[in-house]
């Protein structure tokens, strides 16, 4: 087969390789990593949900008092 003409064939066992490598998000990667792979990725969405809502509240707390 020349160079220049590659076939692909999706019925091939080999089009569909299931891949070693866990991928994961941005923060939800880095509180696994911190957590030293106690929480599962699930969990720390579950925990920067949490702190995303804290953080919000506190904020609108500090925004009403000093008006």
């Amino acid at each position: 087969m020349p160079d220049d003409q590659i076939a692909i064939n999706p019925k091939s066992s080999d089009f569909y390789r299931p891949t070693d490598r866990l991928k994961r998000g941005g923060l939800s990667g880095f509180v696994v990593k911190i957590s030293g792979g106690r929480v599962t990725e699930k969990g720390a969405n579950y925990f920067l949900l949490g702190f995303a809502i804290i953080v919000f509240i506190i904020s609108i707390i500090i925004l009403v008092t000093t008006l």
